[in-house]
């Protein structure tokens, strides 16, 4: 028996009206401290510095999106030694082409 896959769409009415402000304010500010931005084959990856504050702000903004889109297969994976952070967005077919409708394209090292 398959698994029944969530629609490729968000659904924002899944969070409160201060939950949808509070996950575009975290989005705003952690997107800005994206030093890069890679394609991945299903989806896309962002290099994060292993700040603290940024590293909480991630997975706040990643617990908000897990309901509002439960399509996508979401990662915050951390390099040994204090290396940086990685926040990755990913799923099946159709995924990484609603994420580049979505705004996310490749961006090399800052």
């Amino acid at each position: 028996m398959s698994e029944a896959r969530p629609p490729l769409a968000c659904d924002l009415g899944a969070l409160t009206a201060d939950e949808r402000t509070r996950r575009a304010g975290l989005a705003a500010r952690v997107a800005a401290q994206f030093r890069e931005v890679r394609e991945t084959s299903d989806g896309y990856a962002a290099c994060l510095d292993p700040d603290p504050a940024t590293v909480r702000d991630s997975f706040e903004w990643l617990l908000l999106e897990r309901r509002c889109c439960p399509f996508l297969r979401l990662d915050l994976s951390f390099e040994p030694a204090d290396g940086p952070v990685w926040f990755h967005w990913r799923g099946g077919l159709g995924v990484k082409e609603f994420l580049s409708a979505a705004g996310f394209k490749a961006r090399p090292r800052q």
